[in-house]
């Protein structure tokens, strides 16, 4: 039996195991069809009181797939189910945890009010948001609506 040669032989496509099915480019892309299964899963997964595997699928999604295409009806399903499971384990960090990707869901939806609701809910630590949260919302009632803060730049040095 002769040695390997330590030669890598690269590819310009990479195939799947099944059926030599060419890989999708845009990574989103390659969970488009596999959405409604995984809000599924974890959905079935808090129904079944698996608390650790439904947190930990939801925040993942929350954090990838679903945040970056902006699907916010599955993510707002998979934290929704995952936090019931994590109050029946009395699971408080997992809870923590969804209820600050709530928050991020409604902050990602320019719902400025609920995702400060949501950051305050989740207990211990403050969210590093819940303070920018509190002045936008200040600011926006005293200007009669929703409007920018404006940004604070540190000053240009030469």
């Amino acid at each position: 039996m002769a040695a390997p040669s330590g030669e890598l032989e690269l590819c310009a496509h990479y195939t799947t195991a099944r059926g030599g099915a060419p890989v999708a480019e845009d990574g989103a892309a390659r969970y488009e069809p596999e959405a409604a299964a995984l809000v599924a899963a974890v959905e079935r997964a808090a129904a079944l009181d698996l608390a650790l595997p439904a947190r930990e699928v939801a925040l993942a999604l929350g954090s990838s797939s679903f945040g970056v295409a902006n699907r916010f009806e599955e993510w707002w399903r998979t934290h929704d189910a995952a936090i019931a499971a994590t109050r029946r384990a009395a699971d408080r960090s997992g809870e923590a945890m969804l209820l600050a990707g709530l928050g991020q869901l409604r902050y990602s939806q320019d719902r400025y009010g609920e995702a400060l609701t949501y950051f305050e809910r989740r207990g211990g630590r403050v969210h590093p948001r819940v303070g920018r949260l509190r002045a936008a919302l200040q600011h926006g009632s005293r200007a009669g609506g929703h409007q920018r803060l404006p940004v604070r730049r540190p000053p240009l040095t030469r």
